[in-house]
């Protein structure tokens, strides 16, 4: 559908490594057969109740659902049977799977969601609670990210490994790591009310600090009271 050019309809096949996408998100099967949504090269989500095997085919079928067929055409997943992460209603025929900004969903020839996989709504026990309601995603002046605990949004986050690493995640998988961290393990990262963010050993001892270049970050004059987003 050319004015569409993030969705398809009824008989659309993905093959092992074809992907449905929009911008750097795309949803479909790797090359060794698994139902992913992924960011980049990263995988943030795999659905949940999917059989074992390996998915050599997934379709958007006439009746309203997607399935992914193993090779001897057996279902091994079907987009609106037993959720995990995704929300699902009954399914009406001639829909189609559309990307959006968020996640993967299919919709009715009315417009009516039947089936969605929204990342943004992905649980995370490790995700810390925001001090402010109305900012979700926003941290202020003496807020403390300890070892294994993160400040998110959606399946991305920033905190701490177990290990004491300061990393951005998608997902489960660590994509950023300050090039300038001094040696050590951090035991805490702290929102400083000077307006930046600094990594602490257990001496507190710093071993980086968010506006010390090391290359991959944009960084101007720390103005205090400031928040992480």
């Amino acid at each position: 559908d050319d004015q569409y050019p993030n969705c398809c309809g009824k008989g659309t096949e993905f093959d092992p490594g074809e992907y449905i996408c929009l911008g750097n998100n795309k949803f479909g099967l790797t090359k060794d057969g698994k139902v992913v949504y992924m960011t980049g090269s990263y995988i943030v989500w795999e659905p949940s109740n999917i059989k074992e095997g390996r998915a050599t085919k997934m379709r958007m079928k006439r009746g309203g659902q997607l399935v992914a067929y193993d090779d001897q055409n057996e279902p091994i997943w079907v987009s609106d049977q037993s959720p995990g992460d995704e929300r699902v209603s009954v399914r009406v025929p001639d829909s189609r799977l559309y990307m959006a900004k968020s996640g993967a969903e299919i919709r009715t020839p009315k417009g009516d969601v039947t089936w969605k996989l929204d990342i943004n709504d992905l649980s995370d026990s490790s995700c810390i609670k925001t001090d402010d309601d109305q900012h979700p995603n926003s941290y202020g002046k003496g807020t403390q990210i300890l070892p294994g605990e993160y400040a998110c949004f959606g399946s991305n986050k920033f905190g701490l490994t177990e290990d004491g690493k300061v990393v951005y995640m998608v997902g489960s998988y660590a994509v950023w790591e300050p090039k300038n961290s001094k040696e050590g393990r951090a035991t805490k990262i702290i929102m400083m009310k000077g307006g930046q963010l600094g990594a602490y050993d257990d001496d507190m001892n710093a071993i980086w600090v968010s506006d010390s270049p090391s290359g991959d970050e944009y960084v101007t004059d720390r103005v205090p009271d400031s928040r992480l987003y």
